[in-house]
């Protein structure tokens, strides 16, 4: 039963997602804060989702630099920006972390980005799930090595949330995943940021 729900949580988190772009929120000339308005908005009419385990995150161009604690100032979405949206929605009592980079306009280097860390992600997930044990500090560094193998010399000074998260967890009985494994990927899983806003690189 704790699977399904789980699975269910999950599934639906997918959905609000596909929702979000089929129902085109995610547009230039819309500020920050009014976005995470409309997916929320989106959330309580469309699944049901009233509750959020983690803080709602909506960032945009240099926004996306923020580590999660942070609090940047609203921004306003350029017509060619790169941003990401992270949630934690609460779906019968299950958590789920979900997070999605969009990138607005046809810029190589942003699509470029978006794509490379999207691949990260997931070599990262595949080499995880093939441990039997494993530290968080040794997940850590293995994505520290890979994000090298994008980045060269730049990854000390470059972080950018990004690409799709999924955590579940059992929001009555906090068990499950180790959420700490799957933190740790997201916020390593990052790359060119300041690169692409510079207008630099390739």
């Amino acid at each position: 039963m704790t699977k399904e729900k789980l699975l269910n949580a999950q599934y639906i988190s997918i959905q609000l997602f596909k929702a979000i772009e089929s129902h085109n929120l995610i547009v230039g000339g819309k500020s920050e804060e009014q976005l995470n308005a409309d997916v929320c908005d989106l959330a309580l009419n469309g699944f049901g989702i009233e509750k959020h385990w983690h803080k709602k995150i909506v960032r945009s161009g240099k926004n996306t630099l923020a580590i999660y604690p942070d609090n940047p100032p609203n921004r306003v979405i350029d017509k060619n920006d790169i941003l990401f949206i992270d949630l934690g929605p609460i779906v019968q009592d299950y958590e789920a972390d979900i997070g999605r980079t969009y990138v607005l306009g046809n810029e190589p280097r942003k699509l470029k980005l978006k794509r490379d860390v999207e691949t990260a992600w997931y070599d990262i997930q595949e080499w995880y799930q093939q441990q039997t044990t494993l530290k968080a500090s040794e997940l850590f560094q293995y994505a520290v090595e890979m994000q090298k193998n994008l980045v060269g010399n730049l990854v000390a000074k470059l972080r950018v949330i990004l690409s799709e998260n999924i955590r579940m967890n059992n929001h009555q009985t906090p068990r499950a995943w180790n959420w700490i494994f799957t933190r740790k990927i997201t916020m390593i899983c990052s790359c060119l940021m300041q690169m692409v806003i510079n207008g630099t690189g390739s």
